[in-house]
């Protein structure tokens, strides 16, 4: 029996839907009872529980030989992930996957690597057989954080500048996770999880330009520029604080490491960035093209 925490987020929702296609034994765990109810219509086995919640996160655990971890993106995140490891080990569970982040390190200065870096170093020295995967940053993140605004200006502003970012689609990160958890040889192992190429916001903006067929042009920010603006939008200071890290991580590590463990993991070649902004072309059009004009 596997359990999934975050299955109701991004990269969780998609783990939770290829193990339901392979047919595997899991549990995914939520903290909503909408999410619960959303997944039961599905067929899918739900329980709720919280990080915070000692009674019913046991529960969860009870009976489960592997655990796909992914926590929450926030300040607590280490105390939390930290307490389920430690839950998991009386629980008797054989084996973590943790989903990181590339290039997390518990000593890193973008605050979300440096989260993840914390975690890994808890669930290296629990005790028990473990596998750490570190996507890049998701590409659904443009659909997701950009779309609206990209649709309604055609233009796509970020702090990055030159940086060449190696986003990956969820949708591989879930297909490597279901490998992983199937087979055995993967312990003790951090596999770096990639998409085919490492890209800047230019070209970003020019293939998302191809798909939609309107122009999008890139609008580099200044540091302060993008604070600015993020917190005109109603964004908690220590929030935007953590986001501009992550950018100051992607133009620190430019160009984005590509590598090719999704494919030798998962059997196929990761999706590109072309195909995923033709399947979401009609997020990033603007309200001219949505009318028909």
């Amino acid at each position: 029996m596997i359990l999934v925490t975050g299955a109701a987020g991004v990269s969780g929702r998609e783990v939770v839907r290829r193990l339901a296609e392979a047919g595997v034994a899991f549990k995914a765990m939520v903290r909503k009872e909408a999410d619960r109810d959303a997944l039961d219509a599905q067929g899918i086995t739900a329980v709720i529980a919280d990080y915070r919640d000692a009674v019913r996160l046991s529960g969860a655990l009870s009976g489960v030989e592997q655990l796909y971890l992914i926590g929450p993106t926030d300040s607590p995140q280490v105390t939390h992930e930290g307490d389920v490891v430690e839950m998991a080990r009386r629980a008797g569970v054989r084996r973590i996957v943790k989903q990181s982040a590339m290039s997390a390190h518990d000593m890193s200065p973008c605050t979300f690597k440096r989260w993840n870096g914390m975690v890994e170093r808890q669930v290296m020295a629990s005790g028990l057989a473990y596998t750490i995967l570190r996507p890049t940053g998701f590409m659904q993140n443009f659909v997701n954080y950009d779309s609206t605004r990209i649709a309604a200006e055609g233009v796509l502003r970020s702090p990055r500048r030159e940086a060449r970012v190696s986003w990956i689609d969820v949708r591989d990160i879930a297909d490597v996770a279901v490998a992983v958890l199937g087979e055995d040889g993967h312990d003790s192992r951090v596999y770096d999880l990639t998409g085919p190429e490492a890209l800047s916001d230019e070209e970003i903006a020019a293939k998302l330009s191809a798909a939609t067929g309107r122009e999008i042009r890139c609008d580099p920010l200044s540091d302060a520029e993008w604070v600015s603006l993020m917190r005109s939008r109603g964004l908690p200071a220590s929030t935007v604080r953590s986001m501009l890290s992550l950018h100051l991580a992607y133009r620190a590590e430019s160009p984005g490491l590509v590598t090719g463990w999704v494919e030798v993991l998962s059997g196929q070649a990761p999706r590109s960035f072309d195909a995923f902004a033709r399947e979401h072309a009609e997020r990033f059009k603007g309200p001219a093209a949505a009318r028909g004009a």
